[in-house]
């Protein structure tokens, strides 16, 4: 049996909270057919993916925990600020809708790319798509109709709103995914953090 797993960097109550309220700012903008074949992500779930793994045999966890800890030795902690809006795939056929990175894209990447490697080298299948550092605030209901948001993503980005104030980056977790539950695996911290 397999388990369905990722690793992330997670968001701290204080940015949670921010992102909440901006958020409950961005749906008041919504048409109501759109708002309806929306799905929210529940706040306790909000997270940046570092790396999707997908299903996984559970007797390749320690090969994911000993990447994990080797690509944390190779970065120390950094700042991120959450700022702007975005969708996957199209702003006139979203699926997905994100907050993108307004600080800190770099060292994201970076930790992204040594993780990678990391894991490449134990013999996981590398991300085929460019790592774009988002968290996901919404996907839309199956099947829902087209949905399209390019006058309210343009609306809330016009604001030039931060989503949040600066915040810490000082760990990668590994999570499981039960029934849209992120169940915490392992936590590691980058080389420095405390």
């Amino acid at each position: 049996m397999t388990i369905r797993l990722f690793v992330a960097v997670p968001i701290d109550e204080e940015t949670r909270s921010c992102v909440n309220a901006r958020v409950r700012g961005f749906q008041e903008l919504l048409p109501e057919h759109a708002e309806r074949q929306l799905s929210w992500t529940r706040s306790e779930n909000y997270h940046l993916t570092i790396q999707f793994l997908g299903a996984t045999e559970p007797e390749r966890i320690p090969d994911i925990l000993a990447a994990m800890k080797s690509a944390c030795t190779s970065i120390t902690p950094f700042q991120i600020r959450l700022g702007g809006l975005g969708v996957f795939p199209s702003s006139d056929h979203v699926r997905v809708v994100w907050i993108g990175l307004s600080k800190g894209e770099r060292p994201m990447e970076q930790l992204a790319s040594i993780l990678g490697r990391e894991l490449d080298q134990a013999g996981f299948v590398p991300e085929e798509r460019k790592f774009f550092p988002h968290l996901t605030i919404a996907r839309t209901r199956p099947r829902s109709r087209t949905v399209r948001l390019t006058e309210e993503i343009s609306q809330q980005n016009a604001l030039q709103e931060e989503f949040s104030d600066d915040t810490n980056v000082s760990e990668l977790v590994l999570y499981e995914s039960i029934s849209g539950c992120y169940l915490e695996r392992a936590r590691f911290p980058l080389i420095g953090a405390t």
